[in-house]
């Protein structure tokens, strides 16, 4: 289909969130939507939207107006999800905060948003009382909220119960949404160092939700991952959302219990991130891993092992993408993994037929690839229809095939992508240099049009003549029995302006190696450029709660 052929099927039934969850309610608003898999509790679309529509009265009555941000500091899904639809009730702009920080790196989240009111879990509001104070925000809003923890505040900041302010009108709010409104602020993982606050509007999460045809009422959507990050909140939620599907969520991931989620839901998709996989391969081989629902599996990045996965566990399509929080979903592939047959059994199968799946690919430009097939490390795909990618050198000059270079991306469409760093005109600048959003990974374009990833740049390092990724080494090493997960960054080398490798190694439960075992090993299976010149185990190596690598504390240990 042409770009303009994309947009309009994109744009059909409006390019506002918060729209799609009235839309349904009206329509269907006695069908499931939302189950909290913690406390085993299920809502309607209207049970959902009343709640939203609730804390979106209660936001304007306290005086958010459109375009106000409102923080959010939370592990609860549910209630950060309820959270997230309100402000938009209210029209304001939903400021996702990592609940996983504290102190100056907490500080400086909430600075960064400059956010009239606060939105916190009960056991987490000690964390913002200072920050809330510096910034002079007056008003928090309490998941779980008691007389106790009230009394806690400062005198000067005004509480209120979450859970009372979702009790109240369920008259649709007077607010009016377009898709060039600001929706939201969404922090970068932080993985390379302090976060930036990426702002968002209406139209780029219609975007991202892309993958929402593929979907049907019929359609569960397993979620574990955190409602401040893109992948929860509008790859999982508001796709959901937008296409009438049920979604089923929880705090966060665990291996042992995953199974019987998604038996429980009966889950047709899920989306499987960097070591999730491993952990799900390590549970023991059982004859009914098959029996389960889950036919579209979404792997970032893409294990070599994808095929194995899918044929173990029955996953019918794997699909594989470019994202980022700046620039959304840009480039897609999908894997028809069981092509020869086996796959989700037919008596448990829901949603649209293989071929759908395949044609609603094609239409958007996926790469649709045979999952058997064996496929250069890194695929990302094919630029989906509305978004044109490009592979540029430190001169900002394009490259040719199948050289390595910055990738950028530009879209056909305005509003598709971030507005700005929130406050950060000069990271802004330099981002957007040239009519391209610069997006800092190393990447090559293949002779047949394929976008393949190689590493962040920085994780793109030149030892004894050679450029080397760490993506390679730690995929390398990962190969490894003993090893569980494995990550390298560079050192500066003793003699010359190159670098070598620093390995961290987290080993397997029950396994044990030395230095000199992995040295020995490394000689056997990696070139010389490849082996680490130094190796440090931890018992566990830091990960974002969407299970990125903290490089940057790595590269902190090595300095103490």
């Amino acid at each position: 289909m042409t770009p303009e052929q994309v947009f309009s099927r994109l744009s059909r039934n409006g390019e506002v969130a918060f729209d799609q969850l009235i839309r349904h309610a009206k329509n269907s608003g006695d069908d499931k939507f939302f189950y909290y898999g913690e406390t085993q509790t299920w809502l309607t679309f209207k049970e959902f939207a009343q709640k939203a529509i609730s804390l979106g009265h209660g936001l304007a009555e306290i005086g958010v107006q459109k375009g106000d941000k409102v923080c959010v500091y939370g592990s609860n899904s549910l209630q950060c999800a309820i959270a997230m639809y309100g402000i938009w009730a209210a029209g304001g702009v939903y400021a996702a905060l990592n609940f996983n920080l504290k102190g100056p790196l907490l500080d400086h989240q909430i600075a960064c948003a400059e956010a009239t009111v606060v939105i916190a879990e009960a056991g987490l509001v000690d964390n913002v009382y200072d920050s809330m104070l510096k910034n002079e925000i007056k008003n928090l809003i309490i998941f779980s909220g008691e007389n106790a923890i009230l009394g806690n505040a400062p005198d000067n900041i005004k509480c209120q119960v979450f859970e009372e302010l979702t009790k109240g009108s369920s008259i649709e709010p007077f607010v009016e949404l377009s898709y060039d409104d600001l929706a939201a602020i969404i922090f970068t993982s932080g993985t390379t160092g302090p976060a930036k606050g990426v702002l968002q509007h209406f139209r780029y999460i219609s975007q991202y939700t892309m993958a929402r045809e593929t979907l049907t009422p019929e359609d569960v959507c397993y979620c574990d991952l955190p409602m401040y990050h893109v992948g929860g909140a509008f790859a999982q939620l508001a796709r959901a959302c937008w296409a009438g599907a049920q979604i089923a969520v929880w705090d966060k991931f665990s291996p042992t219990d995953f199974w019987n989620r998604v038996n429980t839901v009966g889950a047709t998709s899920a989306v499987l991130l960097d070591v999730m996989i491993p952990w799900l391969l390590k549970m023991p081989p059982l004859e009914s891993d098959q029996a389960n629902t889950l036919n579209k599996v979404h792997m970032q990045p893409l294990p070599d092992n994808h095929n194995e996965v899918a044929r173990r566990f029955g996953f019918d399509f794997v699909t594989t993408a470019y994202g980022a929080t700046e620039s959304g979903f840009v480039a897609a592939c999908l894997f028809d993994e069981l092509a020869d047959g086996g796959g989700t059994p037919a008596h448990l199968y829901k949603g649209k037929t293989r071929q759908q799946i395949m044609d609603d690919s094609w239409i958007f430009g996926e790469t649709i690839v045979d999952g058997a097939k064996e496929m250069p490390r890194g695929l990302m795909g094919r630029p989906v229809a509305i978004f044109e990618l490009g592979i540029l050198d430190d001169d900002d000059m394009p490259v040719q095939k199948g050289v390595s270079g910055q990738l950028v991306v530009r879209c056909k469409y305005p509003k598709m992508m971030l507005h700005s760093y929130f406050n950060n005109p000069e990271a802004t600048i330099n981002v957007n240099r040239d009519y391209w959003y610069h997006t800092g990974d190393d990447c090559y374009e293949g002779d047949d049009g394929l976008y393949f990833f190689n590493d962040r740049r920085g994780g793109h390092f030149r030892v004894r003549g050679e450029n080397v990724s760490s993506y390679e080494v730690e995929t390398g090493f990962a190969a490894h029995p003993a090893i569980f997960l494995a990550a390298c960054i560079p050192v500066k080398a003793k003699e010359g302006n190159e670098e070598e490798i620093a390995l961290f190694v987290q080993l397997e439960e029950g396994q044990a190696a030395s230095e000199s075992d992995l040295i020995d090993w490394a000689k056997k299976e990696l070139p010389a450029y490849m082996r680490p010149k130094r190796i440090v185990f931890l018992d566990e190596i830091p990960v974002t709660p969407t299970n990125k690598m903290e490089k940057y504390k790595l590269e902190k240990m090595l300095k103490v």
